[in-house]
């Protein structure tokens, strides 16, 4: 499958490339696609769950819950992308959480949700090859 999917982001074209280095998410799977597609899959399904408690914690005013499951989504997309947008967007939310900012928290969670659709949609894409 082609790498400029649209992805409804700002930015317009997502280009696999550019966000997920593949040979090194393949080294870490052992070289085991099998192994990496299920990687994504439980990847994908638990950060569904996070950013939702993230968005109920937020809601709720609950920053501190908020600062420790950013920091649990901070840590899972680790392991898939390196010091990306992604990666920098949970920081965000985890930080402006532990400081108890409700709009910088706000405004970070809008990035993050963005960023992570952006990750999400060159998964797909990967996993559709």
């Amino acid at each position: 499958m082609n790498s400029g999917n649209q992805s409804g982001h700002d930015a317009g074209v997502v280009r696999v490339e550019e966000i997920l280095d593949l040979d090194a998410l393949l080294d870490r799977a052992g070289g085991d696609e099998e192994f990496l597609q299920e990687l994504f899959d439980i990847f994908l399904e638990d950060s569904e769950i996070l950013l939702d408690q993230i968005r109920k914690e937020m809601e709720a005013g609950d920053y501190e819950n908020l600062a420790r499951t950013a920091h649990k989504l901070k840590g899972s997309m680790s392991n898939f992308v390196s010091d990306g947008p992604a990666l920098q967007a949970a920081k965000s939310v985890e930080q402006h959480g532990l400081n108890m900012e409700a709009d910088q928290v706000a405004q970070a969670f809008d990035r993050l949700q963005s960023e992570y659709e952006r990750l999400k949609t060159s998964i797909e894409i990967v996993k559709n090859r």
